[in-house]
């Protein structure tokens, strides 16, 4: 709005280019990155989350624990994973145990590709 507000008063078009050049940029960054969803294997109560926003995870690591009729469930990362930084997890279970369903998200991990 206010680059708008700008281009009308001072004619500003070089605002405009900067502004443009910048998003390209950002684009670009977000085309590097690649994302993986570690979603839960069954039905069952998420007991918890072993991983936090910020951490490093990498192929097959443990980053939960799923209860299914008294039986105890790891969710693990895929083998085939490379290292990256979790960016988002499933917080109902922080309180209490929280029940979720199969192919249900529960942790969610950035990979930055390198060039």
């Amino acid at each position: 709005m206010s680059s708008e507000l700008d281009y009308e008063l001072n004619n500003n078009e070089n605002f405009f280019y900067k502004k443009k050049e910048k998003e390209k940029e950002k684009e670009k960054e977000k085309e590097k990155e690649k994302y993986y969803s570690i979603h839960s294997p069954i039905t069952g109560r998420l007991r918890s989350i072993l991983v936090k926003k910020g951490d490093r995870v990498k192929g097959n690591q443990i980053v939960g624990v799923l209860e299914c009729m008294k039986t105890f469930v790891e969710v693990r990362t895929p083998e085939y994973m490379e290292e990256g930084e979790v960016v988002w997890t499933k917080e109902c279970c922080y309180e209490k145990p929280c029940v979720v369903q199969q192919n249900e998200e529960l942790v969610r991990v950035r990979i930055k590709e390198e060039d």
